[in-house]
């Protein structure tokens, strides 16, 4: 029976909306690889947990700058084909990337890593908008989010499994690989994401940059990644430097500690269509806060239990603050409203958060970084007084 997109009902878009969760699944699991990796990179590499942690600004550096012009490329090919050629680009960079042996070399195939990685947000999101009517924005968002949150529990697991027989180098070639053939699959059986992107103009950037909104968006998505990203990268040096863990059983607690993600996400979807996004978010700012800086004064059992909570309260955030942006800008200022919150968030929170937290570790400072962490989620709580209240659920955007 054919399906017309979008459909009210969710069902038989499920098949479609796994369907683009896969693909980013694939594209976050590229970025999350290299934590678990990063002790073997520093010895191979001489790097400094510092210098590690910079590997994530490059990246970073180049996803951002990349996603804010991503509506220059998204305008001239559907969504659904931005998608494809983000993950292709992202494999074939990242196979490539396995090969090399010198740092600059290292270092350019980052950036251009984050370039490709860049055009799928935007993209990604129309797509899966483009199945479903708005009523079912939460828990469609929260389907997306399951992706990440696998990511985080079998990215550890593979890359561990990988070096147990062969290099780190190895474990990128096979991860690029698996990109490249999956988005030659998406491309031929993939639905939804018809429509193209808008470019950018400065006129739609001006109308959603007056808004107190805006930028309360910019700064919470900013402190969310952060609180994700950066104890998730610095967390197998901190367990094997601090408290004296193998890098085996570093990267284990790493993976086992996201394996309640997946779980909690559809929760949180479900949570932010009955409660709002507002009040779903300050939930998450409360645990985050807690969590986060009980990383830095734990010890023995009570450590591996926050380690285990703390990436918790990120499955909260993530599909309350896309399905916020849903609801909130019309259909035609999402695209853009993703292209200049999420750089930003990006750079700040997975980029300069982590670098941050490994130039505290150089000087045995682990625990102030996890503090300050916690502070900063604390400070996000008056935020939320600014954000508007968005529309219900299928009535017309503001």
């Amino acid at each position: 029976m054919s399906i017309t997109f979008p459909t009210s009902d969710l069902r038989p878009a499920l098949p479609w909306l796994t369907a683009v969760a896969g693909m980013f699944f694939l594209n976050f699991g590229a970025r999350v690889i290299f934590p678990p990796l990063f002790p073997a990179i520093e010895a191979d590499m001489g790097f400094s947990h510092a210098e590690a942690a910079r590997m994530l600004l490059i990246f970073s550096v180049g996803y951002s700058v990349s996603l804010f012009f991503s509506g220059a490329v998204a305008c001239h090919m559907r969504h659904r084909t931005m998608v494809c050629v983000s993950t292709f680009c992202m494999g074939l960079v990242m196979l490539l990337t396995g090969l090399c042996h010198d740092e600059w070399l290292l270092f350019a195939g980052l950036l251009l890593f984050g370039v490709f990685g860049g055009w799928y947000l935007p993209s990604g999101l129309a797509t899966l908008t483009s199945l479903i009517d708005p009523q079912h924005y939460g828990r469609a968002m929260a389907i997306h989010e399951v992706a990440p949150n696998l990511s985080f529990i079998l990215t550890p697991l593979l890359a561990e499994t990988v070096l147990r027989v062969a290099d780190w180098r190895a474990v990128l070639m096979l991860f690029g690989t698996l990109m490249m053939v999956a988005a030659l699959v998406f491309f031929k059986w993939g639905r939804g994401g018809e429509m193209r992107g808008a470019p950018l103009r400065v006129a739609n950037a001006r109308r959603l940059v007056v808004r107190p909104t805006f930028w309360a968006l910019l700064c919470l998505f900013a402190v969310a990644v952060g609180a994700s990203m950066g104890p998730y990268a610095m967390l197998p040096l901190f367990l094997h430097e601090i408290h004296d863990y193998t890098r085996s059983q570093a990267n284990q607690l790493l993976a086992v500690s996201r394996l309640s993600g997946p779980v909690m996400v559809l929760f949180a979807g479900v949570a932010t269509d009955r409660l709002g996004a507002r009040r779903t978010i300050a939930v998450y700012l409360i645990f985050s806060a807690i969590t986060t800086a009980a990383l830095g004064y734990a010890q023995g059992w009570w450590l591996v239990a926050a380690t285990v909570l703390q990436p918790l309260s990120s499955v909260i955030f993530f599909p309350a603050g896309f399905a916020y942006i849903s609801r909130l800008f019309a259909e035609e200022d999402r695209g853009l409203a993703i292209s200049l919150i999420v750089p930003a968030a990006i750079v700040i929170g997975n980029g300069l958060v982590p670098l941050a937290l490994g130039w505290m570790g150089d000087r045995h400072w682990f625990h102030l970084g996890f503090y300050s962490i916690g502070a900063l989620a604390c400070c996000g709580l008056l935020l939320v007084r600014l954000l508007e209240e968005s529309p219900a659920a299928g009535s017309p955007t503001a």
